[in-house]
């Protein structure tokens, strides 16, 4: 309770400090799977409904990915633009998302993982426990109960992802597809060889099949620690690569190549929203970054 209610004033405060900055970028929000297991990674349908309304309703304008990378470049306007990314492919955004993304007029980026197309998200089973000691507590600023979350990791693993005719689909509706990997691997534990044919043989399998560009890369669990990742991403022609707003090290450049993005599952109020897209949440974000490292038991 005291917890939460310190989190509140330091938003506050954030905000505050906010006002007197510039935005210097595009907000990116980052789903998962819509659902309603209240899995750390998901998202309801209503919840994922209520988030597009209100985005309408303050006059918040999405980009596609092509037009994202277009403000980047030329330093246009910011002001409530913001883009739309889900990781995975899972199959629940061909039943859930993809009717909003139609009734709201919203483009949207799904980064898919290739060597899964159609079959499930089984790559959780095989890094469940690197996933639980590693990944999870970094999701959410809340406390992980790691019990429930295996018990959802496992129900997660066995949701069906997205299909071909199903790709193909939201493909011609306006979804853009792009590179998630070809088996969704840690990066950093990769050699250069299997680095490079996790990010060039993704890349081929989309343009070959949906005949659009790919020009976006998403790090598998916000993954990015390789020496050799920014080289190979330039190497094979992508523009930009996403992770998550936790730094698992110290901020990298080209910051094209380590595109930070917004957990949507932290919007639980109305007021995050109008913080999301303000200049006080990369102060925040800040703050609770350094926080994290002081408690850390390696400090």
């Amino acid at each position: 309770m005291i917890r939460n209610l310190i989190k509140k004033i330091v938003k506050l405060i954030c905000y505050g400090l906010g006002l007197f900055k510039t935005r210097q970028d595009i907000p990116v929000l980052t789903y998962h799977s819509i659902d309603t297991s209240n899995s750390v990674l998901s998202v309801s349908p209503e919840t994922l409904r209520q988030q597009f309304q209100l985005f309408r309703d303050k006059g918040y304008e999405a980009l596609s990915l092509e037009d994202y990378f277009q403000h980047k470049k030329q330093k246009k306007s910011l002001d409530k633009k913001f883009l739309i990314t889900f990781d995975d492919g899972y199959q629940n955004l061909y039943t859930h998302a993809f009717p909003l993304l139609k009734e709201f007029s919203y483009p949207a980026v799904v980064f898919l993982v290739t060597g899964f197309i159609g079959k499930t998200a089984s790559w959780i089973i095989r890094d469940e426990q690197i996933i639980l000691d590693r990944l999870l507590p970094t999701l959410s600023e809340a406390e992980v109960d790691l019990e429930a979350e295996k018990d959802r990791l496992q129900e997660t693993s066995t949701l069906p992802l997205l299909n071909w005719k199903e790709i193909e689909e939201m493909s011609a509706g306006g979804v853009d597809f792009q590179s998630h990997t070809h088996t969704h691997p840690f990066i950093s534990t990769l050699d250069e060889q299997n680095l490079q044919s996790e990010l060039a043989q993704s890349r081929e399998i989309l343009e070959n099949r949906l005949h659009n560009k790919v020009t976006g890369f998403c790090y598998p669990y916000c993954d990015y620690e390789h020496p050799q990742a920014v080289r190979q991403l330039t190497d094979t022609r992508y523009e930009g690569a996403f992770i998550g707003d936790q730094f698992n090290g110290a901020r990298k450049t080209p910051d094209k190549f380590y595109i930070t993005r917004i957990a949507i599952w932290e919007f639980t109020t109305p007021f995050d929203l109008k913080f999301f897209f303000s200049p006080g949440y990369s102060i925040y974000k800040s703050i609770a970054k350094f926080a994290k490292g002081a408690r850390s038991p390696e400090r």
